[in-house]
């Protein structure tokens, strides 16, 4: 018999060769899905002939038996084949750069040589929480890189998200003053990110995956930014003039408020002495005038 009646690929919609953009573009980014998959498991990866290229040998699972071209493998130059090799030599090289993906012993997913966290640790939308439900189509997996003798990142976060929309994972707290750089993305042609050009991402709680994606997460050191002393603000020659004006006229008012206080003082300890000089008094003097008085004088009549 030709092969398995237990089939689980999936189409992408459309048997067969398609046209449709859409089609097309979400294939060729289930390809990269499965081969960076691979790539990054634990093991050996086995890797049939023409894989390297996309062969799917149209569906079929046992195409040994078929001397015709399905079980061939074309070796074209074709645009998309020669993107997906790309993509197949940057993922090969990352897993021989990061040995956490190739470890001789199995994880044990404890902190067994108390190095912080543990060897290998899942996560979902809440760190350090596998989502068991079986609506949860996504995994967030931590290496640490401690476990690894020639591993050169401190810790490496790898989701997976194999659901058809996008997913929030949660990124573990990072100690000191690293940050979650973005390495790999597959829902974009290119995928890995050149070292050294990695970018913080702007959220350092959460992770927006885009549906039937991986990303990879490495952890950077950044060191802590230097406090810039303060500048004086610049004012403008008019706002200068106005403020010696007003600074010369609040010590003119000083200087005229200190001069009172000392001739008060002086009037306070020097005493004055009393003048008897009438006109200089305040008090209005009384007028001894007969004439002016209003009590008439008394004459003495012998009549």
């Amino acid at each position: 018999r030709d092969g398995s009646s237990q089939n689980f690929s999936w189409n992408c919609g459309e048997e067969g060769p398609s046209t449709k953009k859409l089609v097309n573009t979400l294939r060729y980014n289930q390809k990269r899905n499965a081969m960076l998959m691979l790539l990054l498991s634990q093991g050996i990866p086995l890797l049939y002939a023409g894989d390297e290229l996309g062969n799917s040998q149209q569906g079929n699972n046992n195409a040994w038996c078929q001397d015709n071209e399905i079980g061939w493998v074309e070796y074209s130059r074709k645009k998309a084949d020669k993107e997906f090799l790309q993509f197949v030599k940057d993922a090969v090289a990352f897993r021989k750069a990061h040995p956490v993906f190739s470890m001789e012993k199995q994880p044990r997913n404890t902190d067994y040589l108390a190095k912080g966290v543990p060897d290998l640790s899942y996560h979902s939308d809440r760190a350090w929480f596998i989502g068991t439900e079986p609506a949860d189509r996504g995994v967030g997996m931590l290496y640490n890189g401690a476990y690894e003798e020639n591993e050169t990142e401190e810790y490496i976060y790898v989701v997976y998200n194999m659901y058809w929309d996008k997913a929030s994972y949660a990124l573990p707290s990072l100690p000191g003053h690293r940050k979650w750089c973005l390495t790999a993305d597959t829902s974009t042609v290119q995928t890995f990110i050149p070292a050294g050009q990695e970018q913080p991402v702007e959220n350092q709680k959460m992770a927006e995956v885009p549906g039937r994606c991986i990303q990879i997460f490495c952890a950077r050191k950044f060191e802590e930014p230097e406090e810039s002393p303060i500048k004086k603000p610049v004012k403008k020659s008019g706002t200068k003039r106005k403020e010696t004006q007003r600074k010369s006229s609040v010590k003119s008012i000083d200087k005229a408020v200190d001069e009172t206080a000392a001739d008060h003082d002086i009037a306070s300890t020097v005493k004055v002495p009393e003048q008897e000089n009438e006109k200089s008094s305040d008090k209005i003097p009384e007028q001894k005038n007969e004439k002016s008085s209003d009590k008439m004088p008394t004459e003495n009549n012998e009549r």
